[in-house]
């Protein structure tokens, strides 16, 4: 043990939020850094963040990695782009070997270069340490097939030696426990539960329509293709504007929706935590809409079709393993608001299509929901790591 008691230490791939009156905030993993001080002395939150020396108290700490290559570094040329890059790189594996020689028990999150690298380092230094794997790889292109290879071996070799593993969806998790892993299917980091979904049946919307948004700002996310989206509809003559609930920088979305003519449109809300207000701009919402590009499945999908929004998606990650495109929600591919507009346009004019997607989405939400992931991850690490810790 650790000097002061037993330590734990969370690798995430998100970056963080550090707010001075708030503390340390994440829209998925909040909740378990306190679930985490039931059991631990204090935990330490290593990821991306800005404030690279806020402690914020004795018992909650960040560990900083490098951020990505910054806008200045992408402008100085490919050449110091690449060198920035492999500082970067550089400076994260010594960030995570020193970590792990700091703490004792490890959370980490992949798929991911950083999670991999820290399943090593702890798995070298002896440090147990337990795996929440969010989906498949997101390197699709034919030139990164063979990085695809050995990432997902190194993955697969990270699960089979950590204590358990949550996975997303049910065919990764059949994979992992093929390789040897101690794999269980993911419960959703939410606290939204089922049963809303039954009062959304036969009741037709009313203009404006509200699509609506839940997540962060990154350009995975592809928030832009939902503006492009409601611009379309609204050629279209369709009365619609689009909520936006999510952290990070948002000059691309406004851009985008001033070039299209519909910034009056577009309702930014920013980070709104789980609660009643959160609740009540699903319950608002006409349809859910989701474009990212890179994703294991997202828990706001499984949220929306609980509170009784049909959903239109990307057909990305885990998502078209674990719905049906038709029966739970519509899917179109990636950056494709033209597609997504034409779905949207159908779930408003097709009362039968939007009932059957409530009722189908709201059968699997009660199933996905069943299970709050932070009471999954205590049951599994008392099951397997149970006496170790030190708790308060």
């Amino acid at each position: 043990m650790t000097p002061g008691g037993w330590r734990v230490g969370m690798v995430l791939e998100q970056p963080i939020v550090v707010d001075e009156g708030v503390g340390l905030t994440s829209a998925s993993w909040g909740s378990f850094f306190d679930r985490a001080l039931t059991y631990a002395d204090s935990l330490v939150v290593c990821a991306a963040v800005d404030d690279s020396t806020s402690v914020l108290e004795s018992r909650r700490q960040v560990w900083p990695l490098p951020a990505q290559a910054s806008v200045q570094d992408i402008h100085a040329g490919p050449r110091c782009l690449s060198c920035c890059k492999l500082g970067r790189a550089l400076l994260k594996i010594v960030s995570l070997w020193r970590l792990t020689g700091r703490i004792d028990e490890c959370g980490i999150v992949m798929p991911g270069w950083k999670g991999i690298a820290a399943a090593q380092f702890a798995r070298v230094r002896g440090v147990p340490y337990w795996v929440h794997l969010a989906g498949p790889l997101g390197l699709n292109t034919r030139g990164e097939r063979a990085i695809r290879a050995l990432k997902w071996n190194c993955v697969l070799r990270a699960c089979r030696h950590a204590a358990f593993s949550v996975v997303a969806g049910t065919p990764l998790t059949e994979e992992v426990k093929c390789a040897g892993g101690n794999a269980y299917l993911a419960a959703p980091v939410t606290t939204v539960r089922s049963g809303e979904w039954q009062h959304r049946i036969g009741g037709p919307p009313s203009a404006p329509y509200r699509l609506l948004y839940v997540g962060s700002l990154h350009p995975d996310k592809a928030v832009e293709d939902l503006v492009r989206t409601t611009a379309r509809l609204a050629s279209a003559g369709r009365d619609v504007c689009l909520d936006v609930v999510g952290e990070g920088s948002s000059s691309s979305v406004v851009r985008v929706a001033e070039d299209l003519g519909v910034l009056a449109r577009v309702h930014l809300h920013g980070y709104v935590p789980q609660g009643p207000v959160l609740t009540s701009l699903f319950q608002q919402a006409t349809v859910f809409v989701f474009a990212s590009v890179r994703e294991g499945f997202p828990r706001v999908v499984a949220e929306a079709m609980a509170l009784g929004v049909p959903v239109v998606t990307t057909a990305v990650g885990a998502i078209p393993e674990m719905l049906q495109s038709g029966q739970e929600c519509l899917m179109c591919g990636m950056h494709d608001p033209d597609a997504m507009s034409v779905m949207v346009a159908r779930i408003l004019d097709d009362g039968g299509l939007r009932d059957a997607l409530i009722t189908a989405g709201g059968r699997f939400a009660d199933e996905y929901l069943k299970e709050a992931a932070e009471s999954q991850f205590l049951r599994l690490r008392d099951e397997f790591l149970g006496g170790l810790g030190g708790g308060r």
